[in-house]
Protein backbone atom coordinates (compact mmCIF):
# COMPACT_ATOMS: atom_id res chain seq x y z
CA UNK A 1 0.00 0.00 0.00
CA UNK A 2 1.04 3.51 -0.97
CA UNK A 3 0.45 6.43 1.71
CA UNK A 4 0.69 9.75 -0.18
CA UNK A 5 2.96 12.59 1.64
CA UNK A 6 1.44 15.76 -0.35
CA UNK A 7 3.85 18.69 0.32
CA UNK A 8 2.29 21.52 2.41
CA UNK A 9 1.46 25.04 0.53
CA UNK A 10 1.92 28.26 2.48
CA UNK A 11 1.15 31.49 1.52
CA UNK A 12 2.56 33.90 -0.84
CA UNK A 13 4.82 36.23 1.76
CA UNK A 14 3.19 39.13 2.84
CA UNK A 15 3.99 42.98 3.21
CA UNK A 16 2.08 45.56 5.28
CA UNK A 17 2.49 48.82 6.83
CA UNK A 18 2.87 49.65 10.36
CA UNK A 19 -0.69 50.63 11.85
CA UNK A 20 -0.93 54.40 12.54
CA UNK A 21 1.41 55.65 16.17
CA UNK A 22 2.76 51.79 16.82
CA UNK A 23 6.24 50.07 15.66
CA UNK A 24 4.34 47.16 13.95
CA UNK A 25 0.74 45.50 12.89
CA UNK A 26 -1.52 42.87 13.54
CA UNK A 27 -1.22 40.57 10.87
CA UNK A 28 -4.12 37.87 9.59
CA UNK A 29 -3.37 35.84 7.35
CA UNK A 30 -5.08 32.33 5.93
CA UNK A 31 -3.08 29.19 6.94
CA UNK A 32 -2.31 26.23 4.82
CA UNK A 33 -4.81 23.24 4.96
CA UNK A 34 -3.77 19.43 4.83
CA UNK A 35 -5.67 16.16 4.51
CA UNK A 36 -3.53 14.35 6.88
CA UNK A 37 -4.35 16.43 10.31
CA UNK A 38 -4.08 19.79 11.46
CA UNK A 39 -1.53 22.68 10.81
CA UNK A 40 0.27 24.63 13.27
CA UNK A 41 1.58 28.08 12.24
CA UNK A 42 4.00 30.64 14.51
CA UNK A 43 3.62 32.94 15.04
CA UNK A 44 -0.27 31.91 14.63
CA UNK A 45 -2.52 34.51 12.57
CA UNK A 46 -3.64 37.73 14.03
CA UNK A 47 -0.77 38.36 15.88
CA UNK A 48 1.10 41.47 16.60
CA UNK A 49 3.91 41.24 13.99
CA UNK A 50 6.77 44.22 14.73
CA UNK A 51 8.58 46.57 12.15
CA UNK A 52 10.56 44.32 9.98
CA UNK A 53 10.60 40.80 8.73
CA UNK A 54 9.49 37.65 10.63
CA UNK A 55 9.35 34.45 9.20
CA UNK A 56 5.96 31.61 9.66
CA UNK A 57 6.94 28.08 10.44
CA UNK A 58 3.88 25.86 9.09
CA UNK A 59 3.77 22.13 10.04
CA UNK A 60 1.71 18.88 10.31
CA UNK A 61 2.19 16.09 13.21
CA UNK A 62 3.17 13.59 10.23
CA UNK A 63 6.46 16.17 9.26
CA UNK A 64 4.65 18.32 6.63
CA UNK A 65 6.31 21.89 6.58
CA UNK A 66 6.39 24.92 5.00
CA UNK A 67 7.30 29.01 5.67
CA UNK A 68 6.81 32.12 4.81
CA UNK A 69 7.40 35.94 5.37
CA UNK A 70 5.70 38.52 7.19
CA UNK A 71 6.92 42.04 6.59
CA UNK A 72 5.60 45.08 8.05
CA UNK A 73 7.11 47.99 6.61
CA UNK A 74 7.60 51.60 8.85
CA UNK A 75 6.60 54.72 6.48
CA UNK A 76 5.83 57.45 8.97
CA UNK A 77 8.25 59.64 9.78
CA UNK A 78 9.12 60.69 13.58
CA UNK A 79 7.78 64.79 14.62
CA UNK A 80 9.88 67.14 16.26
CA UNK A 81 9.60 70.61 17.28
CA UNK A 82 12.22 73.22 17.98
CA UNK A 83 12.50 76.36 20.02
CA UNK A 84 15.51 78.61 20.62
CA UNK A 85 16.46 80.96 23.57
CA UNK A 86 16.89 83.49 23.35
CA UNK A 87 14.40 84.71 20.42
CA UNK A 88 15.66 88.42 20.05
CA UNK A 89 18.91 89.78 20.21
CA UNK A 90 18.89 93.28 21.22
CA UNK A 91 20.32 95.80 21.39
CA UNK A 92 22.15 95.19 18.31
CA UNK A 93 25.60 96.19 19.53
CA UNK A 94 27.69 93.63 16.98
CA UNK A 95 28.30 91.60 20.17
CA UNK A 96 27.95 87.36 20.14
CA UNK A 97 24.98 85.93 22.37
CA UNK A 98 25.04 82.59 23.26
CA UNK A 99 21.66 80.48 21.70
CA UNK A 100 19.85 77.60 23.42
CA UNK A 101 18.25 75.08 21.18
CA UNK A 102 15.13 72.36 22.69
CA UNK A 103 14.21 69.44 20.80
CA UNK A 104 11.58 67.09 21.07
CA UNK A 105 11.03 64.30 18.68
CA UNK A 106 8.72 60.99 18.71
CA UNK A 107 8.14 58.37 16.74
CA UNK A 108 5.81 55.24 16.26
CA UNK A 109 9.12 53.26 16.78
CA UNK A 110 12.17 53.58 19.06
CA UNK A 111 15.49 54.76 17.83
CA UNK A 112 14.91 58.15 16.36
CA UNK A 113 17.63 60.34 16.46
CA UNK A 114 18.37 64.55 15.47
CA UNK A 115 20.81 66.73 14.25
CA UNK A 116 21.64 70.08 13.30
CA UNK A 117 21.16 70.05 9.93
CA UNK A 118 21.69 74.09 9.06
CA UNK A 119 21.77 77.13 10.84
CA UNK A 120 21.46 80.30 8.28
CA UNK A 121 21.21 84.20 8.20
CA UNK A 122 18.97 86.14 5.71
CA UNK A 123 21.79 88.58 5.45
CA UNK A 124 25.35 88.33 4.13
CA UNK A 125 28.46 87.48 6.91
CA UNK A 126 30.10 90.13 6.51
CA UNK A 127 30.07 93.73 4.65
CA UNK A 128 27.30 95.50 5.88
CA UNK A 129 28.53 98.62 7.10
CA UNK A 130 27.57 100.53 10.55
CA UNK A 131 30.84 98.62 12.23
CA UNK A 132 29.63 95.10 10.82
CA UNK A 133 31.84 92.07 12.30
CA UNK A 134 32.76 88.94 10.45
CA UNK A 135 31.73 85.38 12.09
CA UNK A 136 28.15 86.21 13.01
CA UNK A 137 27.64 82.40 13.36
CA UNK A 138 29.86 80.21 15.30
CA UNK A 139 30.32 76.68 17.98
CA UNK A 140 27.59 75.23 15.49
CA UNK A 141 28.16 71.66 14.61
CA UNK A 142 26.45 70.73 11.95
CA UNK A 143 25.17 66.99 11.38
CA UNK A 144 25.68 66.77 15.10
CA UNK A 145 23.10 66.94 17.37
CA UNK A 146 24.23 70.57 18.92
CA UNK A 147 22.16 72.46 21.19
CA UNK A 148 24.03 75.56 21.72
CA UNK A 149 25.86 77.94 19.69
CA UNK A 150 26.85 81.74 18.91
CA UNK A 151 25.01 84.19 17.35
CA UNK A 152 25.41 87.97 16.54
CA UNK A 153 23.41 90.56 17.71
CA UNK A 154 23.78 92.34 14.17
CA UNK A 155 21.83 93.70 11.36
CA UNK A 156 22.26 95.48 7.89
CA UNK A 157 22.12 99.36 9.06
CA UNK A 158 19.84 99.99 5.95
CA UNK A 159 17.49 96.53 5.92
CA UNK A 160 14.52 95.44 7.70
CA UNK A 161 16.10 93.32 10.40
CA UNK A 162 18.04 90.05 10.28
CA UNK A 163 16.48 86.86 10.63
CA UNK A 164 19.01 83.70 11.85
CA UNK A 165 16.90 80.31 11.10
CA UNK A 166 18.36 77.02 13.06
CA UNK A 167 16.67 73.92 11.23
CA UNK A 168 16.81 70.73 12.81
CA UNK A 169 16.27 67.04 11.15
CA UNK A 170 14.77 63.93 12.82
CA UNK A 171 15.64 60.31 11.48
CA UNK A 172 14.13 56.99 12.47
CA UNK A 173 15.01 53.55 12.31
CA UNK A 174 13.75 52.86 9.11
CA UNK A 175 15.24 56.07 7.17
CA UNK A 176 12.34 58.51 7.72
CA UNK A 177 13.13 61.85 8.02
CA UNK A 178 11.30 65.17 9.34
CA UNK A 179 12.82 68.24 9.65
CA UNK A 180 11.82 71.69 11.55
CA UNK A 181 13.31 74.99 12.26
CA UNK A 182 13.27 78.04 14.45
CA UNK A 183 14.46 81.56 14.46
CA UNK A 184 15.85 84.09 16.03
CA UNK A 185 15.73 87.73 14.82
CA UNK A 186 17.43 91.06 15.32
CA UNK A 187 14.65 94.22 14.90
CA UNK A 188 15.55 96.90 12.98
CA UNK A 189 15.17 99.04 15.98
CA UNK A 190 14.68 98.08 19.99
CA UNK A 191 11.60 100.03 19.99
CA UNK A 192 9.91 97.75 18.47
CA UNK A 193 9.58 95.56 21.19
CA UNK A 194 7.03 97.66 23.14
CA UNK A 195 7.85 96.12 26.57
CA UNK A 196 11.73 97.59 26.46
CA UNK A 197 11.95 101.17 27.77
CA UNK A 198 13.48 103.58 25.87
CA UNK A 199 16.78 102.68 27.93
CA UNK A 200 16.92 99.29 27.88
CA UNK A 201 18.17 97.20 30.73
CA UNK A 202 19.37 93.23 30.37
CA UNK A 203 19.93 91.17 32.55
CA UNK A 204 22.72 89.95 30.73
CA UNK A 205 25.84 91.57 30.39
CA UNK A 206 29.16 91.75 27.98
CA UNK A 207 32.68 90.44 28.75
CA UNK A 208 34.32 93.80 27.64
CA UNK A 209 33.19 97.87 27.65
CA UNK A 210 31.79 98.42 24.31
CA UNK A 211 30.25 101.54 22.36
CA UNK A 212 28.21 100.76 19.35
CA UNK A 213 27.43 102.64 15.53
CA UNK A 214 24.27 104.35 16.23
CA UNK A 215 21.28 103.17 13.90
CA UNK A 216 19.89 103.92 11.95
CA UNK A 217 22.67 106.05 10.37
CA UNK A 218 22.45 108.38 8.62
CA UNK A 219 19.05 109.63 10.86
CA UNK A 220 16.31 112.05 10.66
CA UNK A 221 15.74 113.13 13.68
CA UNK A 222 16.41 110.63 15.92
CA UNK A 223 18.83 107.58 16.48
CA UNK A 224 19.72 105.15 18.86
CA UNK A 225 23.10 104.60 20.55
CA UNK A 226 24.27 101.26 22.37
CA UNK A 227 26.96 100.57 24.64
CA UNK A 228 27.36 97.87 26.96
CA UNK A 229 29.16 97.10 30.64
CA UNK A 230 30.53 94.35 31.77
CA UNK A 231 30.48 96.00 35.40
CA UNK A 232 29.25 98.74 36.94
CA UNK A 233 30.56 101.92 35.84
CA UNK A 234 30.42 105.89 36.08
CA UNK A 235 29.37 106.59 32.22
CA UNK A 236 29.68 109.75 29.99
CA UNK A 237 27.93 110.03 26.43
CA UNK A 238 27.90 113.29 24.79
CA UNK A 239 27.64 114.60 21.04
CA UNK A 240 29.60 117.22 19.34
CA UNK A 241 29.80 118.95 16.38
CA UNK A 242 32.62 119.08 13.94
CA UNK A 243 34.31 122.20 15.37
CA UNK A 244 34.42 119.98 18.66
CA UNK A 245 31.64 122.29 20.51
CA UNK A 246 29.45 119.73 22.77
CA UNK A 247 26.01 119.47 21.54
CA UNK A 248 24.21 117.26 24.31
CA UNK A 249 25.18 115.27 27.43
CA UNK A 250 23.27 112.14 26.64
CA UNK A 251 24.34 110.15 29.51
CA UNK A 252 26.15 111.53 32.37
CA UNK A 253 25.89 108.95 35.76
CA UNK A 254 26.85 105.81 37.44
CA UNK A 255 25.40 102.81 35.18
CA UNK A 256 24.75 98.92 36.33
CA UNK A 257 26.11 96.36 34.38
CA UNK A 258 24.72 95.12 31.42
CA UNK A 259 23.39 95.52 27.72
CA UNK A 260 21.90 99.71 27.46
CA UNK A 261 20.97 102.39 24.34
CA UNK A 262 20.60 105.98 24.30
CA UNK A 263 18.32 107.88 22.31
CA UNK A 264 19.74 111.16 20.36
CA UNK A 265 17.51 113.54 19.45
CA UNK A 266 18.56 115.73 16.26
CA UNK A 267 15.57 117.98 16.00
CA UNK A 268 16.78 121.55 15.21
CA UNK A 269 19.90 120.72 14.23
CA UNK A 270 21.23 121.09 10.98
CA UNK A 271 21.84 118.34 8.79
CA UNK A 272 25.67 117.28 8.45
CA UNK A 273 28.59 114.62 10.63
CA UNK A 274 28.09 114.96 13.88
CA UNK A 275 30.37 113.02 16.56
CA UNK A 276 29.51 110.66 20.04
CA UNK A 277 32.15 110.10 22.50
CA UNK A 278 31.63 107.64 25.35
CA UNK A 279 34.25 107.48 28.47
CA UNK A 280 33.60 104.77 31.52
CA UNK A 281 35.33 103.90 34.39
CA UNK A 282 34.44 100.99 35.84
CA UNK A 283 34.56 99.32 39.46
CA UNK A 284 37.14 97.07 38.63
CA UNK A 285 39.01 99.96 37.54
CA UNK A 286 38.98 99.42 33.64
CA UNK A 287 38.86 102.89 31.84
CA UNK A 288 37.18 103.30 28.44
CA UNK A 289 37.43 105.93 26.10
CA UNK A 290 35.70 106.12 22.20
CA UNK A 291 34.16 108.21 19.56
CA UNK A 292 32.13 107.51 16.97
CA UNK A 293 30.45 109.40 13.85
CA UNK A 294 26.94 110.03 12.92
CA UNK A 295 24.90 111.85 10.22
CA UNK A 296 21.86 113.68 10.53
CA UNK A 297 20.59 113.48 6.91
CA UNK A 298 17.12 115.79 6.43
Amino acid sequence: MTINNPSLDCPSDIVVNAAAGQCGATVTYTPPTSSCGAVTCTPPSGSFFPVGTTPIACSTQIGQSCSFNVTVADHQPPTISVSLSPTVLTPPNHTLRDITATVSISDNCPGATFILSSLTSNEPDNGLGDGDLPGDIQDAAIGTPDLAFKLRAERAGLGSGRTYTATYTARDAAGNTASASAQVTVPVSQKLDPSLPPTITSTTRPDHIFLGQNYPNPFNPTTLISYGLPTDAGVSIAVYDLLGRKVTQLVEERVSAGYRNVEFDGSGLPSGWYFYRMTAVADDGTTFSETKKLLLLR
